[in-house]
């Protein structure tokens, strides 16, 4: 399957910069819909970048919430 974008998938790192910018830009954590409208790509790729951010302990997710992404400041 082929990436939405030329630069190829978001990896973490550019998911964690997108979450960063909205919460200092909204204020409220972004959805993952709108992660993957943003970074243009597919709502997996953006769940899987989500769950190594979690492994790494940068972010929290507290599931069955639709904001429910919380920067832990470990970056």
């Amino acid at each position: 399957m082929r990436a939405n974008n030329s630069d190829g998938a978001p990896g973490p790192d550019q998911v964690y910069r997108k979450i960063r910018d909205y919460v200092s830009h909204w204020n409220m954590a972004p959805t993952i819909r709108e992660l993957a409208t943003e970074l243009n790509c597919g709502h997996s790729t953006v769940q899987r970048a989500i769950d190594r951010l979690q492994q790494q302990g940068s972010i929290v997710v507290h599931r069955g919430r639709s904001r429910g992404i919380a920067l832990t400041g470990k970056k």
